[in-house]
């Protein structure tokens, strides 16, 4: 058999830092996968498969080099912007093979082999990965997996351009395992528990050193030279969807630490995305004549925060320059939200279509998104994320 999937996207971002600092992205971008199922015997099937993104980029930015974790901003940063127009295209294939081999009814490994290339950096990646699913008893399956993954840097964000970034830049990879146990509870209901651990390597950061491209010596800006660690536990309770009801909650603990051979420091800092703890609910329920409502119930913990430990007047550029304490030792308040939904589907013979209203944010939470200081930093506010959110929507399926 064979599955074809295939999707569209745009995606256009704007940002004013106020004066001339600011710019624009906006990407037009297509996926297409396509995997083959053959069936070899009861106990062994291959999948085949092509992973392709594609599509057309084009950024116009107007910023100064960012400061390293931790270090003095340019007091004159911005009297020395950098302006770059980056436009172009991208293509990612990737193939891949997968087994699912069953030696034993209760017994299932899954091993595969992904191969990625990047052809705006010219390289190739290898992943094998393997899974491993072995019943104990009719209602217990204990999980387990390990994998390398790949990603390239980020071009939305200039690393990859020689204004901003470094054309010379490899990819982030990773190496990621993951134990878990999962129980059925009833027929409907289930419990998931699962440990995890990733090394991160060749993480890109932010470099000062001067290197050699084409003959002349030049900023490197940004280079692979960090590493990390990701490590958590989650629970999941699960509730299968039934005649009318379906639902889930989770919570997950979770710490993420980051590295890099050029900071003065040589221990791991807690990452920009580490949020220890995190609480998520979900319910559905389906009502006569099509009608579904939903909820979603988020709790996490706040965002970190580097400190302000000093400040310094600078005269010539009439302006305070703040000194930043150890990075990201501090955290913001916690993010709470409640969201709603209510969706009317309508079936026809040969598709089906259904029109959702959408309500984020339905207690109107003042989630702090970032942190605003006055002219001096002695004082600061909280920049508040999406107040009430409501969106309504259509959706046709063929």
């Amino acid at each position: 058999r064979n599955r074809l999937v295939a999707a569209l996207g745009y995606d256009s971002t704007e940002a004013s830092i106020g004066g001339d600092m600011g710019g624009y992205v906006t990407t037009w971008s297509a996926q297409l996968r396509d995997t083959f199922t053959l069936e070899l015997d009861p106990k062994l099937s291959l999948d085949f498969g092509l992973d392709l993104s594609f599509g057309r980029f084009y950024s116009d930015m107007t910023a100064p080099q960012m400061p390293m974790p931790g270090e003095l901003p340019d007091p004159m940063m911005s009297r020395q912007l950098h302006h770059a127009i980056l436009e172009g295209s991208f293509v990612e294939p990737a193939v891949f093979i997968e087994a699912v081999y069953k030696p034993f009814p209760a017994t299932k490994l899954v091993p595969g082999l992904r191969l990625d290339y990047e052809h705006g950096l010219g390289y190739f990646a290898l992943d094998p990965r393997v899974a491993l699913l072995q019943g104990l008893g009719e209602k217990t399956t204990l999980k387990a997996a390990v994998g390398l993954y790949q990603q390239p840097p980020d071009f939305r964000a200039g690393q990859w351009t020689e204004s901003f970034g470094n054309p010379d830049l490899g990819p982030e990879r990773s190496l990621q395992t993951a134990l878990g146990v999962e129980r059925k509870l009833t027929d409907a209901l289930s419990v998931d528990v699962q440990v995890y651990y990733k090394r991160l390597l060749d993480l890109s950061y932010q470099s000062t050193r001067t290197i050699e491209r084409d003959g002349q010596p030049v900023l490197e800006r940004w280079a692979n030279v960090g590493d990390g660690h990701t490590y958590g536990a989650e629970i999941l309770v699960r509730h299968e969807l039934t005649k009318s009801f379906f639902g889930w909650i989770a919570y997950s603990y979770s710490r993420s630490l980051r590295r890099s051979s050029l900071w003065k420091s040589d221990g791991y800092s807690t990452s920009a995305y580490d949020q220890p703890h995190h609480l998520v609910a979900v319910a559905s329920y389906k009502w006569p004549y099509d009608w579904v409502t939903g909820v979603r119930f988020q709790f996490s913990s706040g965002n970190n925060l580097t400190p302000i430990q000093e400040r310094v007047y600078d005269a010539d550029a009439d302006l305070y320059i703040p000194i930043p304490g150890a990075w990201n030792t501090e955290r913001g308040p916690y993010f709470l939200s409640l969201d709603l939904r209510v969706d009317k589907r309508f079936v026809f013979e040969q598709w089906t279509a259904s029109v959702y209203l959408d309500v984020q944010n339905v207690t109107n939470n003042e989630n702090a998104e970032y942190v605003l200081y006055n002219f001096d930093y002695t004082k600061q506010k909280n920049l508040r994320g999406l107040p009430v959110f409501p969106s309504l929507g259509v959706k046709a399926e063929f």
